[in-house]
């Protein structure tokens, strides 16, 4: 795939998308599935994409009998629209040429993408609407750094009291909101709290060395101030961290450590404990775990009864316990604001999407790419990773054999490229994929 001309294109989304080729205007999309693959393929610029997958994304198989066929159509008219330069495409894959940029340009009482219904326009139709989180995060936002101008100490601590608001950001957002109050001394009020959040955030955008560096220094703080609930909740955060790394020989260690009574830290600590056994591959003896631990919950936080309940969703679908992951989306479901614990939301969603792929592997399939998409654009590596996995068993299910090891491939090279190491629970994933 290659082209002497490399074209410059501007997508522009307003109400409907409109597009600029080296500084010439081309009007608006033709339709929405041109619009909604122009974007797909605009977001991941760079990268070369794979046509089955694009199919699936912008023809379900619901909706037209030959997905394959009906992208062959879409792309023609994108190809029409921007000109034959702005792609490369063959029989498996398509690319875009030249340097694409997309824009927001939307005026007052206007909402990107009003004019269409595709799922692919959702993050930006969310990211301003009026009525919807975006806003509530935008005027927390406001908020806290307005705050932080007078008091940073009482913004730390409108961060710290609102940590089902700061999952609920996109990482890369949230960790910059968390930068307007930053602890000067591991003794300041709400230190430890603010480096959790910290902490939370960078696991979620996938930058586990600088979240465990933090939490050992958090750890050692909370040694040496004689906080047993933040050694606590340390131990557990690092054990989560190493875990997935691969770094069982610290996981190990970090577990022989964890001992004492930790009051309503309790189901962190022990959600940490059911995730070791997880990812080590006693997945039985993890829904074990779970299971009586779920019988036991009684005043612990909302964040960790959400975090627990999404976590042993997700747990219960990847050990074919259908039923088991439905009871938990719905009681981690059940403590959710409108709007808020988006990390849990992503979580109990891809457990939902999991539950489909023995009875409904095709749909599975289309949901979960839509899911790791949208992930993607949130920033969110992990969960993204964790999508991506889920859905290279989902298309070997389906019987998309080849489509089922190049995913699990991508989501592999994107976990060894950081210098983590697969766990037993990833080698378990993979020998689905290639049995």
């Amino acid at each position: 795939m290659n082209s002497t001309d490399t074209p410059d294109i501007l997508l522009r989304l307003g109400p409907d998308l409109r597009a600029c080729v080296d500084g010439q205007e081309v009007g608006v999309a033709p339709n929405e599935r041109v619009a909604a693959l122009a974007l797909l393929i605009g977001q991941r610029a760079g990268d070369t994409l794979p046509r089955r997958a694009l199919a699936r994304q912008i023809h379900p198989s619901s909706e037209v009998s030959d997905p394959m066929g009906a992208l062959r159509q879409t792309l023609l008219r994108l190809r029409n629209w921007l000109g034959r330069d702005a792609l490369a495409a063959d029989a498996k894959s398509i690319a875009a040429l030249g340097r694409w940029t997309i824009e927001t340009a939307v005026r007052e009482n206007e909402l990107p993408a009003s004019a269409y219904r595709h799922p692919v326009f959702e993050p930006y139709r969310s990211e301003s609407d009026p009525e919807g989180l975006p806003k509530v995060l935008q005027q927390f936002d406001e908020a806290v750094r307005l705050v932080a101008l007078v008091d940073r100490g009482e913004a730390r601590g409108m961060l710290v009291g609102a940590p089902g608001v700061i999952r609920s950001f996109p990482p890369a957002s949230g960790l910059a909101l968390l930068e307007v109050s930053p602890p000067q001394r591991p003794s300041d009020v709400l230190a430890f709290e603010h480096a959790e959040l910290t902490c939370w955030a960078l696991n979620a955008a996938g930058l586990l060395d600088e979240a465990e560096e933090l939490m050992r220094r958090s750890l050692a703080n909370a040694r040496r101030l004689n906080r047993p609930a933040q050694v606590a909740r340390a131990l557990a955060l690092l054990l989560f961290n190493s875990l997935e790394t691969g770094n069982l020989k610290y996981a190990e260690q970090l577990l022989g450590t964890i001992s004492g009574k930790f009051g309503h830290h309790r189901l962190l600590v022990d959600n940490a404990m059911i995730a070791y056994a997880w990812n080590t591959g006693r997945l039985d003896r993890a829904l074990e775990m779970a299971r009586d631990r779920a019988r036991a919950i009684r005043k612990e936080t909302v964040s960790d009864r959400v975090h627990f309940w999404s976590n042993m969703a997700m747990l219960s679908a990847e050990a074919g316990d259908a039923q088991t992951a439905i009871q938990s989306a719905l009681a981690g479901e059940s403590l959710l604001a409108e709007g808020l614990h988006a990390q849990a939301r992503w979580n109990l969603r891809l457990a939902r999407l999991q539950v489909l792929v023995e009875s409904d592997p095709v749909h599975a399939v289309v949901g979960l790419e839509q899911v790791a998409d949208l992930l993607q654009v949130e920033g969110r590596f992990l969960q993204e990773a964790y999508a991506r996995e889920a859905l290279a068993v989902a298309l070997a299910q389906a019987g998309e054999v080849s489509a089922a090891r190049e995913a699990w491939r991508a989501s592999e090279a994107a976990r060894l490229s950081r210098g983590w190491k697969l766990n037993p629970r990833h080698l378990r994933i993979r020998a689905l994929v290639y049995k």
